[in-house]
């Protein structure tokens, strides 16, 4: 992360951390938090930031790891809810306006959210996503295909497209979230956010992010978790532009 000093900045950002049996990257990636709370606020970026980590069902050791780690929140689901019920929960929690998040499994540098704010905060996007396109991400071929095919489907339904529709690291203003609408509770909550936003007509921008090989077992199932962000892009089609997939 650079350490230039801004103006002292009166935005917060709520990142948070959902969690589902990731005992093995959960302190690492929440340390790595730490770290970008502690730059962003002593260079003036932001005026505060909180992290929270939501153990989604968790049934290893994932959240007596994060409660381990100072200054951080953590919330417990007894029972699995959804990668987007974590997230959303976590934001319901926090009063920031500026809303976060980052998957647990180490796949993310923490130090990008310094781009994505830099998008918000100087300029004015609604929306910041990290793209996991660029030639030093680890992602396997067979995401990014289907990575390039929601991209396309977007450009065709709405005109406008993001090269990562399903990024696992983002930032947003809080009155973007409210313009986006209700969001699915499971991993197509990505894709959907990325659809609603850009046929809603926010400002989205991309910050090009290194993605590394994630720590443990992966939750993403090609087949199902692909039909339902298929899903979740037409749904938002018909939900801002109920005429354009016909069109």
């Amino acid at each position: 992360m650079r350490a230039a000093i801004w103006n002292q900045s009166d935005d917060s950002l709520c990142i948070v951390i959902p969690a589902l049996n990731e005992e093995e990257s959960i302190v690492n990636t929440a340390e790595r938090c730490r770290q970008f709370r502690e730059l962003a606020v002593r260079t003036r970026l932001l005026s505060h930031v909180d992290i929270v980590v939501v153990s989604d069902g968790s049934t290893d050791r994932t959240l007596e790891l994060a409660r381990t780690v100072k200054d951080i929140r953590t919330i417990e689901f007894v029972e699995n809810r959804g990668y987007g019920a974590a997230i959303q929960e976590g934001w319901r929690t926090s009063d920031c306006n500026l809303l976060a998040f980052l998957d647990a499994d180490g796949t993310c540098d923490p130090g990008v959210f310094e781009d994505l704010c830099l998008n918000i905060i100087r300029r004015d996007a609604d929306l910041a996503l990290g793209t996991r396109m660029g030639p030093d991400s680890q992602m396997p071929r067979v995401r990014r295909l289907g990575n390039r095919i929601y991209a396309m489907m977007l450009g065709i339904l709405c005109g406008r497209s993001v090269t990562d529709t399903a990024s696992g690291m983002r930032v947003l203003r809080r009155t973007a979230l409210e313009r986006i609408g209700s969001l699915p509770t499971g991993l197509n909550f990505t894709p959907a956010m990325s659809a609603r936003a850009l046929l809603g007509g926010l400002k989205v921008a991309e910050v090009p992010m290194s993605y590394a090989e994630r720590v443990g077992e992966s939750k993403l199932r090609i087949f199902s978790d692909g039909v339902r962000f298929f899903c979740s892009i037409i749904d938002a089609a018909f939900c801002f532009r109920p005429d354009r997939p016909f069109t």
